[in-house]
C-alpha cells in the first residue's frame, strides 16, 4: 500500500547503526556474540531469524491499533518526521509520541533516515511485511465509525450549478460594496437564483465557498465590486471529462491552492467517495484521514485538515446525523442519470431546463437567462441574453445542434425562427478594433509604393492614413521593419496609456491547465478499510515467561526480560538465555544523594528517558513517571525540572526530597 519512498534493506538499516547498538540488537535477537565474527553474516542471520514463520506470525500478534496507525502514516507519507507525524496524529502528545517511534525503531519496525539535518523514518523489510499483511491502511486511522444515521444533506455544487455560476458571472452585476460586505439587491438576487445554497442558514457560508472554488481554480477573477469569468478558463474545463471537471472544482472549493491539484483531489476523493458505505465519523477522524490521503506532499496542521472537512461537510459532500457524526452523502455521483429522462428539454416559449447530469454547457449559459437552481436547473431564451451570447462568439447553429444532442430532440422551430431574427438584426452593425497607422514624407511615399501594409489594412481612411488589424501586429510591425521603417512610436490607447504589444500577454494559465495528468493515484481508496483489532497475546505471554521461569536468570536479567517483554521484543523463548542483556545502574534511594544526582544526569544526556520518581506526599508515598528537562542548583542542593507523564505538567522536586529513583530509557538500544 505505501511506496512514496523506496524500501530499504536490511543491510542498509543495520549499517547505519553504531558498533554498540549493532551488537545490542544482536546481542538481544541471537545471543551472546562470539568472536571472531563477521559482520555480514550477522547481519545474514538477523535477516533469517526475521524471516521464520513463527518469528514473522508473533510480530503480527503484537501488532496494537496504535501501532497501525503510525505504521499507516509513516508507510504513505513522503516525509515522515516527528513534526509531521506530530501534526498528523495531533491527539498524542509529543512525549508519547515520541515514545511510540523509539519503540518501533527498537522492534525494528522501523528506521530513522537522515538527509542533512532533517530525520524521517521509512518502514524496516519487518515493517514492510506488516503492510503487505493488509493490516495497515485507512481503517487504521479512521478506525471503525458507527452506524450512520438519517441525513438529509445533498451536495449542490455540479455542472448545472456550474452552468447558472456562469451565466450569473456574465451578467457583471457588482457583488461587493467597496466597503465590504455583499451588495443587498445582489445578495438577494441570488438568494432566489440560488435556492439550492440558501435551503439553511448557512447560505452566505456556501456562496463564499462557490467563489472560493471559482477563483482558486481559475475560472473568476476578482475585479474592485466584481467577479469577472475567464472564457478561456471555462472553455478549456469544459472540454474535460466530467468526472474529472467536478474533481478538480471539488479539490479547489475544498482546498483553495494551498495543496497541489492532484494532492487535493486524491485526499478529498478519499474521506468522501472512498468511505464506507453507512458507516459514520467523527470530524478528527476525517481530518486524520484527510492527513493520509495529501501524503505529506503538501504540510497541513490539524486546523486546516479539519477546515478542509468543515469546507466538504458544507458542500453537501459530506453529511452529519443526529450526533454530528460524518458520512459520505448517499447518491453523490454528480454524473449519474436517468436513461428515460432527456439531460435537456425546451418548451416552444423558451424554458430550458437540465436535468441531473447534465454537463457543463458554456455556449447555454452565456445565450440565456438564469432562473433558478435548485434539483434541476431552468433557463430561459430571450433576446438579450441571445444578443449576449452573439457578443462572447457564440454561433447559433452550434449552439442548437448542441441543445438538440442533449435533449433528443429538435429545437422548436418558433424559436429557430426568432433566434434567426435576433442574429439577423445583431449584424446589421459591426464594430472591429483597429490601429490607427499614419505616415508622412518619404515614409509615406515608401509604404504606399511597396504596399506593404495593404494585406493587414481593413482600409484608408484618409491620406497617409491605414486601419490596421491589431491581431496581426507582429506581422505588419516586421513587414515595415523589411522596408526599413524599424522604429515605431509607443502604441497608445484612448486613454493615452502604453498598450500592451499582441502576443507578450503575462502567462495567466488556470492552475488546472497546468495539472500533471500522470500524477500516480494513490491506492488507500482500495486499501484496508478494517480496523485492526488488538491480538489476545495473553497465552504467548503467559509461554514466555514460563520459558523464563526454566533459564537460570539473574535478578538484574530478570527485570531486563520483563522490561523487554513489556515492550513487545521478547518474541520467541530462544531469546531468553543468559548473558544476553547487559545491565547499568539504574536506580538509587535514600541517602544515595550522587546515585540520584548521576541517574538524573544520564537519563537528561540521554534519548528521551525517564524517570521514576517516588518520594513522601502527606503521609503517604507517590510515585511519578517523569520526563526530565534540567537540573537547577539550589545552595547544597539540587532541582529536579521535568514534565509530569502522562499530563506533561512542569514539576520541580529538590534531590534530597527524592526516596527512591529509577532510570527508564526509552528505547533499550
Amino acid at each position: 500500500m505505501g511506496g512514496l519512498m523506496s524500501k530499504v534493506t536490511w543491510p542498509e538499516v543495520f549499517s547505519a547503526l553504531p558498533d554498540s547498538g549493532f551488537f545490542e540488537v544482536v546481542r538481544h535477537y541471537l545471543g551472546p556474540v562470539s568472536t571472531p565474527f563477521h559482520k555480514p553474516d550477522l547481519v545474514h542471520k538477523m535477516e533469517q531469524f526475521f524471516a521464520r514463520e513463527d518469528v514473522s506470525r508473533r510480530v503480527h500478534e503484537y501488532i496494537t491499533p496504535e501501532d497501525a496507525l503510525f505504521l499507516t502514516f509513516i508507510a504513505n507519507h513522503k516525509r515522515p518526521t516527528e513534526d509531521n507525524l506530530s501534526r498528523m496524529i495531533p491527539e498524542v502528545r509529543y512525549v508519547a509520541l515520541r515514545e511510540k517511534l523509539l519503540n518501533l525503531e527498537e522492534r525494528l519496525l522501523i528506521w530513522s533516515r537522515s538527509e542533512g539535518k532533517t530525520k524521517y523514518y521509512v518502514l524496516t523489510p519487518l515493517g514492510e511485511s506488516i503492510d503487505e499483511s493488509g493490516l495497515l491502511g485507512p481503517g487504521a486511522v479512521i478506525g471503525d465509525g458507527k452506524t450512520a444515521g438519517e441525513t438529509i444533506t445533498k451536495s449542490w455544487l455540479d455542472d448545472n450549478f456550474l452552468n447558472a455560476a456562469l451565466a450569473f458571472l456574465n451578467e457583471r452585476m457588482p457583488l461587493f460594496r467597496k466597503e465590504g460586505g455583499w451588495r443587498k439587491k445582489t445578495l438577494e438576487l441570488l438568494k432566489e437564483r440560488f435556492p439550492v445554497l440558501f435551503h439553511d442558514s448557512r447560505g452566505e457560508e456556501r456562496l463564499i465557498l462557490a467563489g472560493r472554488a471559482l477563483i482558486a481554480t481559475g475560472l473568476a477573477v476578482r475585479i474592485e465590486e466584481h467577479l469577472e469569468p475567464r472564457m478561456e478558463a471555462w472553455r478549456e474545463i469544459e472540454s474535460e471529462d466530467s468526472i474529472n471537471r467536478l474533481a478538480i472544482i471539488m479539490a479547489r472549493a475544498t482546498a483553495g491552492r494551498s495543496l497541489p491539484l492532484g494532492v487535493a483531489i486524491e485526499a478529498t476523493r478519499l474521506v468522501t467517495e472512498c468511505l464506507p458505505d453507512g458507516r459514520a465519523y467523527s470530524r478528527e477522524r476525517l481530518a486524520g484521514l484527510f492527513q493520509l490521503g495529501t501524503g505529506g506532499l503538501s504540510p497541513l496542521s490539524p486546523s486546516g485538515a479539519m477546515r478542509m472537512i468543515a469546507h466538504l461537510e458544507l458542500l453537501g459532500e459530506l453529511s452529519a446525523d443526529e450526533n454530528g457524526l460524518l458520512s459520505c452523502t448517499a447518491g453523490n455521483n454528480k454524473t449519474l442519470h436517468n436513461s428515460e429522462i432527456p439531460l435537456l428539454s425546451i418548451t416552444p416559449v423558451g424554458d430550458i431546463t437540465l436535468n441531473p447530469g447534465m454537463p457543463l454547457f458554456c455556449s447555454l449559459a452565456l445565450s440565456t437567462d438564469p432562473v433558478k437552481v435548485d434539483v434541476v436547473t431552468t433557463f430561459r431564451l430571450n433576446k438579450e441574453r441571445f444578443l449576449n451570447g452573439l457578443d462572447t462568439g457564440i454561433k447559433p447553429e452550434d449552439l442548437f445542434k448542441d441543445m438538440e444532442a442533449h435533449s433528443g430532440r429538435p429545437v422548436p422551430p418558433n424559436l429557430r425562427t426568432l433566434a434567426s431574427e435576433w442574429e439577423n438584426d445583431y449584424r446589421t452593425v459591426s464594430m472591429k478594433l483597429g490601429v490607427l497607422f499614419q505616415a508622412e514624407g518619404v515614409k509615406k511615399q515608401i509604404i504606399e509604393e511597396t504596399g506593404v501594409l495593404d494585406a493587414y489594412s481593413y482600409s484608408r481612411p484618409g491620406d497617409g492614413i491605414w486601419l490596421l488589424d491589431p491581431g496581426e501586429e507582429s506581422q505588419w510591425r516586421a513587414a515595415l521593419n523589411g522596408i526599413g521603417i524599424d522604429r515605431l512610436p509607443p502604441l497608445l490607447t484612448a486613454s493615452g496609456l502604453k498598450a500592451q504589444p499582441n502576443g507578450e500577454q503575462k502567462d495567466t494559465l488556470p492552475p488546472f491547465l497546468s495539472w500533471n495528468r500522470d500524477w500516480q493515484r494513490s491506492s488507500l481508496c482500495s486499501g484496508s478499510w478494517e480496523n485492526p483489532k488488538e491480538h489476545d497475546v495473553s497465552e504467548l505471554l503467559n509461554n514466555l515467561n514460563k520459558a523464563a521461569e526454566t533459564v537460570s536468570l539473574s535478578p538484574e536479567e530478570q527485570e531486563a526480560f520483563k522490561e523487554r517483554l513489556d515492550r513487545r521484543i521478547i518474541i520467541v523463548p530462544e531469546q531468553i538465555r543468559k548473558g544476553s542483556w547487559r545491565f547499568e545502574v539504574m536506580s538509587a534511594k535514600g541517602l544515595d544523594y550522587r546515585g540520584k544526582l548521576r541517574l538524573i544526569e544520564a537519563a537528561i544526556s540521554g534519548r528521551d528517558e525517564r524517570l521514576a520518581v517516588t518520594l513522601a506526599v502527606g503521609t503517604s508515598v507517590e510515585t511519578v513517571l517523569i520526563l526530565p528537562i534540567k537540573l537547577e542548583k539550589d545552595g547544597n542542593d539540587h532541582i529536579l525540572v521535568g514534565l509530569s507523564l502522562p499530563e506533561e505538567e512542569e514539576i520541580r522536586y529538590k534531590i534530597r526530597k527524592i526516596g527512591f529513583l529509577k532510570r527508564i530509557k526509552s528505547s533499550l538500544f
